[in-house]
């Protein structure tokens, strides 16, 4: 690939190229991590293209198997409930479909509902675990 940086300048020939690798690595990880764990090749995840981004309950069940704990009721429960509470205020949309709105009006539903600090930052924490551990969350991050 080839592209003209339109600068004589050293050091912002340095910055935008910088950029355009940053964009490009970003861009591979997202297809690294799209490609499908069932043993086919990347050539094949590469023509056929990435998956379908989950939606939070499919990310959940994701970040549950992730942690290792399927067996840990406490923690699926925990978890579940939480899910269960955003899904119930904004749908169940793809995990990046998510926005600050859905999660200051989940944060505003466990406050009114006279729920203690404690709670209310187990429940976000659960979310942010969930989030985070996302493969296309994973993958925007440089």
């Amino acid at each position: 690939m080839y592209t003209s940086l339109c600068t004589a300048d050293r050091a912002a020939a340095v910055r935008l190229s910088s950029q355009i690798v940053a964009a490009l690595h970003r861009e591979w990880q997202k297809l690294l991590f799209a490609l499908s764990q069932d043993g086919s090749s990347v050539y094949e995840g590469l023509i056929t293209g990435p998956k379908q981004e989950p939606s939070l309950t499919e990310a959940m069940h994701l970040y549950v198997q992730a942690t290792g704990k399927e067996g840990n009721q406490s923690f699926i429960a925990s978890t579940e409930r939480s899910v269960a509470a955003v899904v119930s205020l904004s749908g169940d949309k793809a995990i990046s479909a998510y926005n600050r709105s859905d999660a200051l009006k989940f944060r505003n539903a466990l406050v009114s509902r006279g729920s203690s600090l404690a709670t209310v930052k187990r429940n976000l924490s659960n979310m942010r675990a969930i989030w985070t551990t996302s493969p296309e969350n994973t993958a925007s991050r440089p």
